[in-house]
C-alpha cells in the first residue's frame, strides 16, 4: 500500500466542456451504438442498439480573458507543479486518509468481463413492480433484417402480457443489467441500477413525518390533486433556463443590448394556513377551467 507525500498526486488544471452537437439544430441524429442480439431461452434475435434520449444542455467551453482563446486540459503534479505526460498518469484508489494503491492497466485489463454481444435476458417480470429508482439511461432496440419476425413476436407477447424481460449485458468490458419491454410494437431496452446503487427509503437517515391530519384536510388535498389531474403531455413540459441561455446565446450573437433579468419574488416566510392554502388553490383551479369553458 502506497502513502501519499504531501501534494504527490496529480490533479487536473482544467476540465472545460465542448460539445457542440449538444446545441439546438447542430444535434445529431441518433445512431447505432452497439450491435449484438437478444437471447432468451434457445431463442436469439439480432438487434443494434441506439440512444432514447438525445441531450440538450448547452455545453460552454473555457476561453482566455486575454485574447478568447481556448484552454486546453492539463494534468500538473501538485508537488513538482509541472504538467504530467500521459505515459506518466497512473490510476490510483484512495483506501485511508493520505492512503492509496496503484492500480495497474494491464491488471483492470485481466480482470474486466469479456464481452459476448449478448443480452441475456433471465427471467421476466410485472413491469410496473419495479421501483423507478432503479431505471438509469433507456435506448432502443432495432431488428436486423433477416431478424423482424423473431422481435415482433417477442415484442407482441411482451406487450400483450405486460411483461418485461430482466436482462444483463457487457459493452465496452463494462457489465450492465437492464429491462427489455415493448412500446407500441418496438422494444426498448433501459439500462438499470444495481441494487447496492440504489436508497431506499428504509435506509435514509430520516423518517416521514409523523402529524395528526384531519379527515378534512385529507378531503381538500385530494379534491385539489383530483382538479389538476390530466392526462401526461410531456410537450407542454420545457427547460426554460434553457431556452432563456440560448436566446442569450443569440442575443450575444448579434450584439444585441443585455437587459438585466427582473427580480423574483421573494418566497414569503412563516407558518402556513395549509387549509386555506388548500382551498384556496382549489378554488384558482376552478375559476381557471370556468374561465377556459366560457
Amino acid at each position: 500500500m502506497a502513502r501519499h507525500q504531501q501534494g504527490a498526486s496529480a490533479v487536473l488544471e482544467e476540465a472545460p466542456d465542448s460539445d457542440p452537437s449538444a446545441h439546438g439544430k447542430h444535434a445529431r441524429a441518433p445512431r447505432s451504438m452497439w450491435s449484438g442480439s437478444i437471447s432468451f431461452g434457445l431463442v436469439n434475435i439480432p438487434v443494434s442498439m441506439q440512444p432514447a434520449i438525445k441531450k440538450k444542455t448547452v455545453h460552454f467551453h473555457l476561453v482566455h480573458d486575454k485574447d478568447n482563446a481556448r484552454l486546453k486540459r492539463r494534468y500538473v503534479c501538485s508537488l513538482e507543479h509541472k504538467e504530467v505526460p500521459d505515459d506518466e498518469v497512473k490510476k490510483a484508489y484512495d483506501t485511508a486518509p493520505d492512503e492509496h494503491v496503484i492500480v495497474e492497466k494491464e491488471e483492470l485489463e485481466a480482470i474486466a468481463p469479456r464481452g459476448t454481444r449478448t443480452i441475456d435476458i433471465l427471467y421476466f417480470v410485472d413491469h410496473t413492480e419495479i421501483d423507478p429508482a432503479y431505471f438509469d439511461k433507456p435506448y432502443y432496440l432495432m431488428p436486423n433484417e433477416n431478424a423482424k419476425k423473431a422481435y415482433a413476436l417477442l415484442a407482441h407477447a411482451l406487450e400483450h402480457s405486460g411483461k418485461a424481460g430482466i436482462c444483463q449485458y457487457i459493452i465496452r468490458n463494462r457489465q450492465y443489467i437492464g429491462i427489455v419491454r415493448a412500446v407500441k410494437g418496438v422494444l426498448s431496452l433501459e439500462n438499470m441500477h444495481f441494487d447496492d446503487e440504489v436508497i431506499t427509503v428504509d435506509e435514509l437517515k430520516w423518517h416521514a413525518p409523523k402529524v395528526a391530519i384531519s379527515d378534512r384536510e385529507v378531503k381538500a388535498a385530494g379534491d385539489l390533486i383530483e382538479s389538476l389531474t390530466t392526462p401526461f403531455a410531456p410537450k407542454k413540459l420545457h427547460d426554460t433556463y434553457r431556452e432563456a441561455v440560448l436566446k442569450l446565446i443569440d442575443r450575444k450573437k448579434s450584439k444585441a443590448v443585455i437587459t438585466e433579468p427582473t427580480k423574483e419574488e421573494k418566497e414569503e416566510s412563516g407558518v402556513i394556513d395549509l387549509m386555506a392554502a388548500l382551498q384556496k388553490s382549489l378554488e384558482e383551479v376552478k375559476k381557471h377551467k370556468t374561465r377556459k369553458v366560457a
